[in-house]
């Protein structure tokens, strides 16, 4: 019998740079880099892509990945290195030390799921607002169990800060007064999702050079914020209401000019309809575009025709986005 392997002194390490994405109408930070690493492509993963949306990102991720996402989002304000134990354990040979080749499809699968959880994290807990998406990284060991397998069960992920962990504590706190502060009425969620609208038009000013423009902290603790604020704290204020809220982010057009956009979808009675309080704000239209339908007609087109989600872009998984209905809440 050949003799097993207990432990490997073999530390994979990967720092992934990922670029922000701004324009006159959005800071839109997070975008990940798909592709491969080394000799693994894509074709390599088995996990099924979900092909409808259920209730939010996180649940089309397969285990793996949804323990990356699980870590994050029970972050406290502050924290950004989390552990994680795989539920399924990724396997990388037997009796041996790994081969050069079996290293980099290890790194390439690793790289996979942890960028399809970073991407869905993001999307789906405004509350994270400390936590810079762009710039992560991770660490692992390849170990050898009792058999003599050996693959990789933990991984250690570092998300960068965007504040230093006593700001984050403090500024967690007034987010949490301010939210204590904006609450919605209304006796139905319909109701409720307009009164969310309101206060956040009457509440926040458009500003491209406000310092935490991208966050719900930004929208609501300092007022100032560019798309991304608002619909992450529509997004913060509907979940703290009891309704499904979700970001989608794509391209918007504007008097002739397209440019990266983030807005809402909500789920009234069983049914998604889009948001877009940036545009209510910024056209004083306050309703213009609230619970309307891809065809509801806006200023200048059709809501389908002047947004254009594209979450799939960029990452490694494409991600599944609500069916929203044709036409406006009625």
């Amino acid at each position: 019998m050949k003799p097993r392997l207990r432990f490997l002194s073999l530390v994979l390490s990967l720092l992934l740079m990922l670029s922000l994405c701004s324009c006159d109408l959005s800071f839109v930070a997070g975008l990940l880099d798909g592709g491969s690493e080394g000799d693994f492509t894509l074709a390599d993963i088995t996990e099924v892509i979900a092909s409808s949306f259920t209730d939010c990102y996180g649940d089309q991720l397969s285990p793996n990945e949804k323990a990356v996402y699980d870590a994050i989002r029970a972050a406290q304000a502050g924290e950004n290195e989390f552990s994680v134990t795989f539920p399924q354990p990724l396997t990388v040979c037997k009796d041996r030390t790994p081969t050069d080749a079996e290293q980099e499809t290890a790194k390439g699968k690793l790289t996979y799921w942890l960028s399809n959880a970073v991407f869905a994290a993001w999307l789906d807990d405004p509350t994270l607002f400390w936590l810079d998406f762009s710039d992560y990284g991770y660490s692992c060991t390849f170990m050898s169990n009792d058999e003599g397998v050996v693959g990789v069960t933990q991984l250690t992920i570092t998300v960068s800060l965007r504040v230093d962990a006593e700001t984050a504590v403090r500024r967690k706190a007034d987010l949490e007064l301010r939210l204590a502060q904006l609450s919605p009425v209304g006796a139905t969620d319909a109701e409720r999702v307009r009164s969310i609208n309101r206060l956040l038009c009457d509440a926040v000013t458009y500003n491209l050079d406000a310092p935490d423009r991208a966050t719900a902290a930004g929208a609501l603790v300092d007022g100032a914020c560019v798309c991304e604020g608002y619909a992450r704290a529509f997004q913060l204020l509907c979940q703290r209401a009891g309704i499904d809220c979700v970001c989608l982010l794509g391209d918007s057009v504007a008097n002739g000019k397209t440019e990266g956009h983030m807005w809402n979808a909500v789920r009234i009675d069983g049914t998604w309809y889009y948001c877009d309080t940036t545009w209510n704000d910024t056209t004083r239209d306050l309703t213009k575009y609230l619970l309307v339908g891809g065809e509801t007609m806006g200023h200048e087109d059709t809501f389908d025709k002047t947004h254009t989600p594209q979450n799939t872009l960029g990452q490694s998984k494409p991600f599944a986005i609500p069916t929203v209905s044709r036409k406006a809440y009625q």
